[in-house]
């Protein structure tokens, strides 16, 4: 079986505009997972520390910490906001 290099799979898969914006959301949400864990370690709370303290449940930091949650801007914002900060997001032009 030939083999295929990611960046050309990646290339001709996101030629449609439907793929190319599913992959971009889920790229969003990944960084959103990323930042949201980085900042919890910085701030040295457990995942069921910050789930007590942002009233939510373990498992529901750990599924927005892996992007296997589709987490909402309210409740990132409530969750960073019971660290002691603000989310926010800007919009810019493609």
């Amino acid at each position: 079986m030939p083999s295929i290099k990611f960046d050309d799979f990646y290339h001709n898969y996101t030629k449609s505009p439907e793929r190319k914006a599913a992959v971009e959301q889920f790229e969003e949400q990944l960084k959103a997972s990323v930042l949201l864990s980085e900042l919890r370690e910085r701030e040295d709370y457990t995942q069921k520390e910050l789930a007590e303290l942002a009233g939510t449940s373990q498992s529901t930091v750990a599924r927005i910490e892996s992007g296997t949650m589709n987490v909402t801007f309210d409740t990132l914002a409530h969750i960073v906001n019971a660290m002691g900060y603000k989310l926010e997001f800007n919009i810019t032009h493609l």
